[in-house]
């Protein structure tokens, strides 16, 4: 390498690390008391200490879950309907807009809203027959959390294939142009979200492009990561959905165990790997930033 290309460090992300790690948390809390905990509490005090009926407790805890992911949706989709030049994915330029100018906007919406927009979909018709039944199915309720993962999960699979044969994109997959080599899952999901999500637009989806295209180390990074992401998801909350509807026998409204494993497992999974997925990240940015010394 010569001195006049010579970097001394990968192509930065730019992101302010402490107050992103906060909000993350508070977050992600936010949604395991929400989507499993208090479910889980409910189920037991307003059944067993006040003896409410079922069709009741059915409802509560379908008006309950998904609430954050709800808004978290809507308030991306106000993003991209808002600012989407900010918002919108790379490959998503005011050209290809202009191919489409009475929906500019809806045409710049990142994969990742699509994927939530049919996983909770899912979850949604699943609350919605869970409780409007005759006989309010306490087996439909308890795979709402699994089928959301479930969803998320293929969809994460499905891109990991695609990068593993070095399949080209049919269509827009995020920055990813029509055309282009696939990336891993795992890649798409992040960028949206901390362009979105976490605010940073289109300056961070520069970022981590050309992260991606000058750090071997960093493409490693996430092609090892997604996979255990996707592969176990599948694996997990699969089984785990398979389990819930074994144990569960809506004729006599019997099923705890299954509704427990419905609310708890897929989010001890969730959280588990987000751990593991710090340690690894932390681990492999840092042989990252050894290997560009050592190859400058």
């Amino acid at each position: 390498m010569s001195n006049s290309s010579y970097i001394s460090s990968p192509p930065a992300l730019n992101l302010s690390s402490k107050s992103l790690r906060k909000t993350a948390i508070l977050w992600l809390l936010f949604i395991l008391f929400e989507n499993s905990l208090i479910p889980i509490a409910l189920f037991f005090i307003l059944g067993d200490i006040f003896h409410v009926k079922l069709w009741i407790i059915y409802t509560v805890i379908a008006s309950i879950w998904g609430f954050a992911l709800y808004v978290q949706f809507l308030i991306r989709l106000w993003k991209f309907l808002r600012r989407w030049k900010y918002y919108r994915p790379l490959s998503s330029t005011e050209t290809n807009s202009d191919q489409n100018p009475s929906h500019p906007r809806l045409y710049s919406l990142d994969t990742t809203h699509w994927i939530l927009l049919v996983a909770l979909s899912i979850s949604i018709a699943e609350l919605i027959i869970a409780t409007a039944l005759t006989t309010p199915s306490i087996r439909v309720l308890s795979v709402v959390n699994q089928s959301m993962f479930l969803a998320l999960s293929i969809a994460v699979f499905i891109l990991d294939v695609g990068s593993w044969f070095a399949m080209r994109a049919t269509f827009r997959v995020s920055s990813i142009a029509r055309g282009e080599p696939l990336r891993p899952g795992l890649y798409t999901l992040v960028e949206d979200v901390m362009a979105v999500d976490a605010g940073y637009g289109l300056e961070f989806r520069g970022h981590i492009n050309a992260r991606w295209k000058a750090s071997p180390s960093f493409r490693l990074l996430f092609q090892r990561l997604s996979p255990l992401w996707s592969v176990s998801g599948i694996a997990v909350n699969g089984v785990c959905l398979g389990v819930s509807i074994v144990l569960i026998d809506d004729t006599h409204g019997k099923g705890e165990a299954g509704f427990v494993i419905g609310f708890a497992v897929p989010y001890v999974w969730a959280f588990g790997l987000i751990i593991i997925s710090v340690a690894v990240v932390k681990s492999s940015l840092q042989k990252e930033r050894e290997r560009w010394s050592e190859g400058g």
